[in-house]
């Protein structure tokens, strides 16, 4: 999977190794495509990172 240029995190949930790169990872990727669909609408541009794991 690493190999095909693609992102890839390798996570343990038992150990809790890299989630919350996984996190970021994935608010930043969600954010990318938000800004693309909703361009007139910023308001997800206004929550942290902490803030939207917090809810």
């Amino acid at each position: 999977m690493a190999k095909n240029n693609e992102y890839c995190i390798f996570i343990s949930a038992k150990r809790k190794e890299n989630v919350d790169k996984f996190k970021e990872l994935l608010y930043d990727k969600v954010k990318e495509i938000h800004a693309v669909r909703y361009s007139h609408n910023n308001y997800l541009y206004e929550l942290t990172l902490s803030a939207w794991c917090r809810a």
